[in-house]
C-alpha cells in the first residue's frame, strides 16, 4: 500500500474524553493525482484504508465514522488545517516482540 501518500485524521474533539465516550474519527487517505486516475489502484487503496478503519474500530474508545480517499490535487490548505496528518513513525507497539512486521 505504498501508493497511499498520507493518512489524515479529523476528530470530533481533541480534548481528553471520559472512558465512557468515544473519539469519532474521519480518515482521509491521499493518493497522487496521477494514480488517482487508476480505478484498480483506487479500489485497492480504498480497501486498505478500510482495513485501517477496521483496526481502529477494534480499539476501545475509537469509532471511525467515515473513510475517504482523495487525490492530492484536490487537498486544500483549509483541509490540512482541519485534518491532522497521521505520522506512523510515532506509533509504539504494546508488545513489539509479538508484532508481525
Amino acid at each position: 500500500m505504498h501508493q497511499l501518500r498520507a493518512v489524515y485524521v479529523a476528530l470530533n474533539t481533541w480534548e481528553e474524553l471520559d472512558l465512557d465516550r468515544n473519539y469519532v474519527l474521519h480518515l482521509v487517505g491521499t493518493i497522487s493525482a496521477e494514480n488517482n486516475k487508476n480505478p484498480q489502484l483506487r479500489a485497492e487503496l480504498d480497501k486498505g484504508l478500510g482495513r485501517i478503519a477496521t483496526a481502529l474500530n477494534n480499539c476501545n474508545g475509537i469509532e471511525v465514522q467515515e473513510t475517504e480517499l482523495r487525490s492530492e490535487a484536490i487537498m486544500t490548505l483549509d483541509d490540512t488545517r482541519q485534518l491532522a496528518r497521521w505520522h506512523f513513525e510515532y506509533i509504539s507497539l504494546a508488545d513489539p516482540e509479538n508484532h508481525e512486521r
